[in-house]
């Protein structure tokens, strides 16, 4: 995806003014700063910079800090399969996405409230493959994690 001169207006004062960036397939890329409204912006009102950005047809998923909506993970997994464009194999979809963030599919029937915080960033790691987005976007997930899980879930990133 390349973004040309790109800027992002909100309420008369600038976002993102004349920017210029490559985001190349199967690498990282990472933004400093104010980046959660700019993000919300890019996702939010999609329709109104495709043009500029040119991802109308692609699917984008937002894994960030958020608090859940069911009472189990496979729920979860449940709420977001109207997203997902081929629902053949759905729960095999479902275990996939979680062995690829390193957990089994006992995980499926545990209550949301039992799991630790790098538990919870691995099930929206794990939701957010299922749907196979185009492009993963990571928002704050490494907020008041200890280094140790952080390392873990870096890696997890990598692997993908």
């Amino acid at each position: 995806m390349e973004l040309n001169n790109v800027s992002l207006k909100y309420k008369n004062k600038y976002l993102i003014k004349n920017l210029n960036l490559e985001i190349i397939d199967n690498e990282i890329t990472g933004i400093i700063g104010d980046k959660s409204n700019i993000l919300k912006k890019i996702l939010v009102d999609k329709h109104e910079i495709d043009k500029e950005l040119d991802i109308k047809n692609m699917i984008i998923s937002y894994v960030n800090e958020k608090n859940f909506l069911t009472k189990t993970v496979s729920d979860e997994f449940y709420l977001v399969k109207n997203d997902i464009k081929d629902k053949d194999n759905f729960i095999e979809k479902i275990l996939s996405s979680i062995k690829m963030v390193g957990l089994d599919e006992n995980y499926l029937e545990r209550e949301i409230n039992t799991l630790s915080k790098t538990e919870k960033v691995l099930i929206e790691i794990a939701l957010s493959l299922v749907v196979n987005p185009d492009i993963i976007i990571f928002d704050n997930i490494f907020n008041n994690l200890d280094r140790n899980n952080k390392l873990i879930i870096k890696k997890i990133i990598l692997e993908l």
